[in-house]
């Protein structure tokens, strides 16, 4: 997330905020619980977050595709 222009903070306990740059032009953090034990995502975890991302700023699987 950091390599497309947000910045991480940790806050509190294993919770991570994700706050888009200027350079973004979004206005609202994402905030996602780090994976324990094991520091893998499950895939369905995952599938929560993308379907946070598409809510939160309209991104699709065409947003990550590159030509």
């Amino acid at each position: 997330m950091t390599s497309i222009g947000f910045r991480a903070e940790k806050l509190y306990g294993s919770v991570w905020q994700f706050a888009p740059t200027e350079k973004l032009q979004l206005y609202q953090a994402l905030q996602v619980h780090e994976p324990h034990p094991n520091p893998k995502i499950p895939h369905w975890v995952a599938r929560a977050i993308g379907r946070r991302m598409s809510r939160r700023w309209g991104w699709s699987l065409d947003t990550f595709r590159t030509e």
